[in-house]
């Protein structure tokens, strides 16, 4: 068994070793019971990403990049483990929600790229259910993370670490788990969910809104970039996070392929002329450029010797990364710009290919739904989800992806949930809590 160094073993409890009888399945089609389960979990996505580089032909360092250092599987089931049962214990009565960000030493966070601001403690704290609770209220969520590094024979709470200076092309490698409620845990590389744990069951994150995604990233071209470098997922959660953080509420609803916005028949899908933008907020076109720019950059070096690449292919990467940076910050700050344009009452629209075609728009609810589901931790949908109880742009966005499958609305409310919508074949429309 991968000890990870000495005393970190972190060999499961009886309860999670129990023998459990095994089968191939991917991540998404098992329905597992214990929260150990989630690094396992982990483990098998990262395997399959590489695969996924290597039938993709991406041999290059940006594959490697995407993925960086894993810590072991027993540290990573130390670091499940008591994450989980840190994150129902409470603090002075509260229970707060924690993050911790893994390294093998503190040069990740202080010489790495993306860099990170580090509130270092003079004599590090044990890595147990007792302090990540305690510190927890001090880490600004979701944005700062406690500091895990082995020291010695022991994991130990180095300080509290908050990334900044980050660009969407600057790739964060480091493993961070997040529990964001009781019971609940969230392994990332990077920002990039691979895997979560939630009422008993380990789901991959790469199956959520996939057919949605996929079309947009056909209507991009970018399918065929190099894995880690499929954006969309990733980006519309930025704009959804910086909505969050807004504390407003808003609706972005995504139209379907070769859809535009129509005022004027009966099947509209607004009620009224929005606020359009002229030009369109080309968002979906930046972003095929950033992705052209840093996979051109580095490619300069491909087939050349080491020696010719130092000295060729410092001259030219070196502009070549700084278009692809700049490119970079305008899709940055056009995220910020959507975010904002949310809180607007009425719903930003965008076009499949994600060009944000107006803001304010009051969608029309020309459809009544009562087929509404929930999609659950284990990947059911067999549960009613209660429409009836929500308000009118819950129901303004079911009703608007209803209408077409490929469709998606992306919804936050006041009180700081969000959600989806997604319309299915069938003519179910699946509600995902984010």
């Amino acid at each position: 068994m991968d000890r990870g160094g000495p005393g970190l073993s972190a060999d499961p409890p009886p309860a999670a070793r129990a023998d459990r009888p095994q089968r191939n399945a991917t991540i998404e089609e098992m329905a597992l019971t214990y929260p150990l389960d989630l690094a396992e979990a982990f483990f098998q996505e990262e395997e399959r990403r590489a695969r996924s580089d290597q039938q993709a032909g991406d041999t290059r360092e940006t594959g490697a990049l995407s993925r960086g250092p894993s810590p072991s599987r027993s540290i990573l089931s130390r670091l499940v483990e008591t994450m989980f049962f840190a994150s129902m214990a409470s603090e002075e009565g509260k229970v707060h929600p924690s993050s911790i960000v893994f390294a093998e030493d503190l040069d990740a966070f202080e010489s790495a790229r993306p860099v990170w601001d580090m509130t270092r403690l003079a004599v590090p704290l044990p890595f147990d259910v007792a302090h990540v609770p305690r510190l927890a209220s001090a880490c600004h969520w979701p944005h700062a993370f406690l500091a895990v590094v082995p020291q010695r024979d022991r994991l130990m709470i180095a300080g509290i670490a908050t990334a900044h200076s980050r660009r969407l092309l600057e790739v964060d490698p480091l493993v961070r788990i997040s529990a964001p409620k009781p019971g609940v845990l969230v392994v990332r590389r990077g920002e990039w969910e691979v895997a979560r744990y939630e009422r008993g069951t380990v789901r991959s994150a790469m199956s959520r809104h996939r057919v949605q995604i996929e079309t947009i990233e056909r209507r991009l071209a970018v399918q065929h970039a190099p894995p880690f470098l499929h954006p969309i997922n990733d980006i519309l959660m930025r704009i959804v996070s910086e909505m969050l953080d807004l504390r407003h509420g808003g609706l972005i609803a995504i139209l379907g392929p070769g859809e535009d916005i129509d005022v004027d028949s009966e099947n509209r899908q607004v009620d009224a002329e929005p606020m359009r933008l002229v030009p369109k907020l080309a968002l979906g076109a930046w972003i095929r450029d950033m992705i052209a720019l840093y996979v051109s950059s580095r490619s300069k070096n491909a087939g050349a010797s080491p020696v010719e690449a130092r000295a060729e292919g410092a001259r030219a990467s070196t502009s070549a990364l700084s278009r692809a940076s700049e490119a970079a910050a305008r899709v940055d700050r056009a995220l910020d710009q959507i975010a904002r344009l949310t809180t607007v009452d009425g719903a930003v629209i965008m076009s499949h290919g994600l060009e944000v075609l107006a803001f304010g728009a009051k969608l029309r609810a020309s459809k009544q739904v009562s087929d509404v589901y929930l999609a659950r931790p284990d990947g059911r949908c067999d549960e009613r989800w209660p429409l009836n109880a929500r308000g009118t742009r819950h129901h303004a966005a079911v009703s608007f992806v209803a209408e077409h499958p490929d469709r998606i609305a992306f919804i936050v409310s006041q009180d700081g949930d969000a959600a989806t919508f997604q319309g299915e074949a069938d003519g179910r429309v699946i509600y995902r809590p984010l």
